[in-house]
């Protein structure tokens, strides 16, 4: 029997954001939905198949969320995972930010901020399971496939390894619909009217993938 190994996926963490700027007031961020895994893909070298994940995606219920996979150090946990889902291909969770937890202002800071500066913050994901060497039934080529996956924690990190266009990250919904709201916003002019046009263009993108 083999073995089970943990993998750090580093997805990227498109959060998509949509801010009700009727008025410049400081308010907390609200995150409904993160989409952690999309099936059939391949991250980090590894294939990730659909059926593997819907088999394995309660293992991901009460998971914690951390920072930068530092899952061993109790002050990096910041929230945990609850009402997962799998379903048309992906995997997707209600992230639960702590706000009695050590760094729950740094986390919320860190995402904030690059809101602000009109970036967009990443996520990964770690998981348990069997890396096993099968062939490609479309390329006939070998490959490395997820089996027996095991749920291990979400991580708010810097830098991920998956294209935010594969729908992967915090704000993401089972359709791509964005599911982070922000009543009210703190800034200056110049920053508020950068806000703003952030804003249309992500709608804009949202349309046009539809």
């Amino acid at each position: 029997m083999s073995k089970k190994e943990r993998i750090m996926l580093h997805l990227n963490a498109k959060l998509n954001c949509f801010f009700e700027l009727t008025d410049k007031k400081e308010t907390e961020l609200k995150i409904d939905r993160c989409t952690m895994l999309v099936g059939d893909g391949t991250y980090n070298g590894v294939f990730f198949p659909c059926e593997e994940i819907e088999k394995a995606f309660m293992s991901f219920e009460g998971k914690p969320i951390n920072i930068n996979h530092n899952a061993e150090t109790v002050e990096d946990i910041v929230g945990f995972l609850k009402n997962v889902e799998f379903d048309d291909g992906k995997l997707t969770a209600t992230p639960v930010f702590d706000k009695d937890t050590v760094k729950h202002d740094a986390v919320m800071g860190y995402m904030s901020s690059r809101f602000k500066a009109g970036d967009i913050p990443n996520v990964s994901v770690g998981v348990w399971l069997n890396r096993e060497i099968e062939e490609n039934e479309e390329t006939k080529e070998k490959r490395y496939v997820a089996r027996e996956l095991e749920g291990d924690h979400l991580a708010v990190v810097v830098h991920g390894a998956c294209n935010p266009q594969d729908g992967c990250g915090i704000g993401i919904g089972l359709n791509n619909d964005i599911t982070i709201s922000h009543d009210e916003y703190v800034a200056d002019d110049e920053a508020y009217e950068r806000m703003k046009l952030m804003v249309e263009i992500e709608k804009t993108k949202l349309e046009e993938e539809k």
